[in-house]
């Protein structure tokens, strides 16, 4: 027998653990992607502006600003 009748319950429980999973690893490369860097100003994305940016100094003591956003506000 290919399927097996799985109870809702058990289904919901299943799609929760994934949905945790994915988040944790996102967290954990969010996590291993900012080491090393201090963050200066963090702007969350605004509707209005339709872009966010974090302004930040690397080991190095450099200072990089990065924005993502649409095209004509991020210019």
């Amino acid at each position: 027998m290919l399927f097996t009748i799985i109870p809702l319950n058990n289904i919901i429980i299943f799609v929760l653990y994934s949905c945790l999973y994915i988040n944790f690893l996102f967290y954990l490369a969010v996590i291993k992607a900012r080491l090393g860097i201090r963050e200066v100003h963090f702007l969350p994305f605004n509707p209005t502006d339709k872009r966010t940016a974090l302004t930040y100094i690397d080991r190095d003591g450099k200072m990089h600003r990065v924005s993502k956003g649409a095209p004509e506000q991020v210019t």
